[in-house]
């Protein structure tokens, strides 16, 4: 399984503060990864690529993104080290390879390129060469010619762009980017359907035009989770000791955010988990919107945001228009239920209890030391609903390591452990169950 990152932000910021500095960066990723499914080729190093936008805009070549790629370990290129020092951008790409399909060559690394439009991918195609002969049928003639490579990650992306109105266009708008890929994604799972197809596929799609950025974590299944991804976002990326750093959020407004499939830092307060089946959009003034992929592997999540709710930054209109002058929501919050519902299970009445409701008495006896007892206990409970630091966030259990080795591991679920859970015992208590970070 391949390791992705992605940066957008005001400003531009030094490719070394992404790719090598970080104490869990891309490059560290690609021969220590601690969250990938597959841990059988625990290594990424069938090549990386690093593509990048100019921050000039006023250059010629401002539209279209540079690429770097080498099928060298990342771990091991110098030149990847010396770029990465001397190099600013506003928007980067990043990948390190594990192949599963396709020859280890410099056309089957990633991100692939057309016109002003960038894409790479993490995941894989299910029993691609059964549906290979569809997707090419299915091609314009200048979409069939363009793909250089073997992978199916290249012949998803002439897909993608068979669903744009014009893909050599100069801009687009993040809604028909976002349209391109639901359908990409769709159609691989029709002709997957039609093949026979019962394996998961496993797609974590990441594209843009240098203005915006959609990403999918999708897995075409109602019970497994799609590879891990993440995000973070603030006013400022910064290093606060050799190898550390933490996202600085000085203010509501949003100045940059980053994707992953592995957290940058240690800093878990940093960092949210993108729910499997989920679009995450950033706009080009930096609005992050999440909105669930819904067809027939869709699972309704009782805690989610509304659909295309913002996480951070401005709120948009239904005309797509960003207004400024509302209040910013700097991290998801649960949804509270309606006191008026009636919730018969002892989880919902714990989590849903009617404030108005008379408390139950307490023998006088025993008053005393139930208070004593359960006081504590109360207010790690309602920490562990509210707080953004005691959110747990779910992700594969099919053999990755901890990010946090030194914590003592939590009981583990047949498809999904916790990352960044609280090591709090009386946050696990029956009764108070765990809230996912979106």
């Amino acid at each position: 399984m391949c390791r992705l990152l992605l940066y957008k932000g005001k400003q531009p910021i030094q490719l070394a503060h992404l790719l090598t500095k970080p104490a869990h960066s891309i490059i560290n990723q690609s021969f220590d990864s601690r969250l990938r499914i597959d841990r059988r080729r625990p290594i990424n190093g069938d090549g990386f690529g690093v593509g990048w936008y100019e921050p000039d805009t006023e250059s010629e070549t401002a539209n279209t993104p540079c690429i770097f790629t080498s099928v060298t370990p990342a771990w091991n290129n110098n030149n990847l080290i010396r770029l990465a020092e001397k190099i600013k951008s506003p928007l980067v790409f990043a990948h390190v390879r594990a192949s599963t399909a396709g020859t280890v060559t410099e056309t089957n690394c990633h991100p692939f390129q057309f016109g002003r439009l960038m894409w790479m991918h993490n995941g894989g195609v299910a029993q691609f060469d059964k549906i290979k002969r569809k997707l090419l049928a299915a091609l314009k003639e200048e979409l069939f010619l363009f793909v250089q490579g073997s992978t199916d990650s290249e012949w998803a992306f002439a897909l993608f762009l068979n669903y744009l109105q014009n893909p050599n266009a100069d801009s687009f708008e993040y809604n028909e980017l976002k349209e391109a890929m639901l359908k990409t994604i769709s159609q691989l799972n029709q002709w997957a359907d039609e093949a026979n197809i019962t394996e998961p596929s496993l797609l974590n799609f990441a594209v843009t035009d240098g203005e915006s950025v959609v990403c999918a974590r999708y897995v075409s299944s109602a019970t497994l989770e799609a590879p891990s991804l993440y995000f973070s976002s603030g006013t400022k990326f910064e290093s606060y000791e050799p190898g550390h750093y933490r996202m600085v959020k000085s203010d509501r407004r949003e100045d940059m955010v980053v994707v992953a499939s592995e957290p940058l830092t240690f800093e878990k307060a940093d960092w949210l988990t993108i729910p499997t089946n989920t679009l995450l959009v950033i706009t080009p003034k930096l609005s992050v919107l999440l909105s669930p992929i819904k067809d027939k592997y869709y699972r309704a999540d009782p805690l989610a945001r509304s659909e295309d709710a913002p996480v951070v930054g401005p709120e948009v209109d239904a005309t797509g228009v960003e207004d400024l002058n509302v209040t910013f929501t700097a991290k998801p919050v649960p949804v509270t239920m309606s006191q008026n519902v009636n919730c018969s299970s002892p989880p919902c009445r714990s989590l849903y209890r009617n404030p108005n409701a008379p408390k139950p008495k307490t023998p006088a006896k025993k008053r005393a030391s139930t208070f004593e007892q359960g006081a504590q206990s109360s207010e790690s409970n309602t920490e562990a609903l509210t707080s953004d630091e005691n959110r747990s966030i779910a992700t594969p259990n099919v053999g990755p390591r901890s990010l946090y080795p030194k914590q003592k591991a939590p009981p583990q679920s047949h498809h999904t452990r916790n990352l960044f859970r609280d090591i709090n015992p009386r946050n696990t208590k029956r009764g108070t169950p765990a809230v996912q970070a979106l």
